[in-house]
């Protein structure tokens, strides 16, 4: 078996950099794109035809041996490659064109004359603020390179923003932790880490996905949820929809959390999620905070489609105490699902 040539010139990765800003950088001295480099160096699963490479974000294609070998190509260490992603890998961005960056990480690189960069953390489709700085992530075109860009993009929060954005960083941190299998306290009498995880994916494919519904005015999808919150906290939800798609929805596949490029419309699902997740709906729900719908009025909409029966046999699976606790109609005995509230009656799934 021949021993890899290392790259001629592999600038090592920084600090935390996301594994597709790293390989632009490698790839710019030989003219070539990431996904060039890594056919013409023979990485799997990037060394086959171009009709057969896979339509995922490279992080998420690449395995653990494969980022080992291309380290060895770029001479630097495989942990500087995020081999620990494996724990994250479906909740990764689906499209490297995406570019999400926290405007004041930038800013101050720019004022210090460091390296600006993407992180790999900013990647994660849970992850729509910066913990450091307590800043809302948002979409670019490429990482900024001026110091004023940076500061047209760091928005004024409102108090009730303030209010919203530490409710949804403690659910982002809580997620975090359960990649690293540590069930949110507020939660741990009813489920594990994986299994909050499951729940999580459920829900937020439920509120991302555009349900085929011949009744769709009355129907919520994320995008009317988010305009409607963005009218309280327009520097939080509020988006707009860029000329590639907010959306990449392959074929035969639910929309899910990680297909969404916008941060906003990330954190309008998130905040849904989050309402649905943790709060018992019955009798009926007690939010300090109501934006727009409350989450369990509306969430599932007011008329039978097609997402409902493809939530209720997912949510089969859930912990019964969890179901048992925080979900009316689900029983002990049975598993039957009945809805959360009145507007969903004549939708039950037996």
């Amino acid at each position: 078996m021949n021993r890899p040539v290392p790259l001629p010139l592999a600038p090592p990765p920084y600090r935390a950099e996301a594994l597709h800003s790293w390989l632009r950088r490698v790839a710019a001295p030989y003219q070539m794109t990431p996904v060039q480099l890594l056919h013409a160096v023979g990485v799997d699963p990037y060394a086959g035809p171009a009709f057969s490479r896979p339509r995922l974000s490279v992080q998420s294609a690449l395995g653990t041996a494969d980022l080992r070998y291309l380290a060895r190509l770029a001479r630097c260490d495989p942990s500087r490659l995020g081999l620990d992603a494996s724990r994250t890998k479906e909740w990764l961005l689906a499209c490297d064109d995406w570019v999400i960056v926290c405007p004041q990480c930038i800013r101050a690189h720019l004022r210090t004359g460091t390296p600006a960069y993407e992180r790999a953390v900013w990647r994660v489709a849970t992850r729509s603020f910066c913990l450091r700085h307590r800043t809302p992530l948002v979409r670019a075109d490429s990482v900024p390179q001026d110091v004023d860009d940076c500061t047209r993009m760091l928005p004024t929060l409102n108090d009730l923003e303030q209010i919203v954005l530490a409710e949804l960083i403690e659910f982002e941190s809580s997620i975090a932790r359960a990649f690293r299998g540590i069930a949110p306290q507020q939660l741990e009498q009813t489920m594990n880490a994986t299994q909050f995880l499951q729940i999580l994916h459920d829900l937020s494919t439920f509120a991302v996905e555009l349900w085929n519904t011949d009744h769709y005015r009355t129907t919520s999808s994320l995008d009317q949820h988010a305009g409607l919150m963005a009218r309280h906290c327009p520097h939080l939800f509020g988006y707009h929809r860029p000329r590639r798609g907010t959306f990449s929805r392959p074929k035969a596949e639910r929309l899910t959390l990680h297909q969404i490029a916008d941060p906003a419309m990330r954190r309008a699902a998130l905040w849904l999620v989050m309402q649905v997740i943790r709060l018992p709906p019955t009798p009926r729900p007690r939010h300090a905070l109501r934006l727009g719908y409350s989450a369990q009025d509306e969430f599932f909409g007011n008329r039978p489609h097609d997402g409902w029966a493809w939530l209720a046999n997912q949510a089969r699976v859930w912990p019964a105490s969890y179901r048992a606790y925080y979900w009316e109609g689900f029983e002990a005995a049975g598993d039957t699902f009945k809805g959360t509230n009145d507007i969903n009656e004549g939708t039950e799934c037996h």
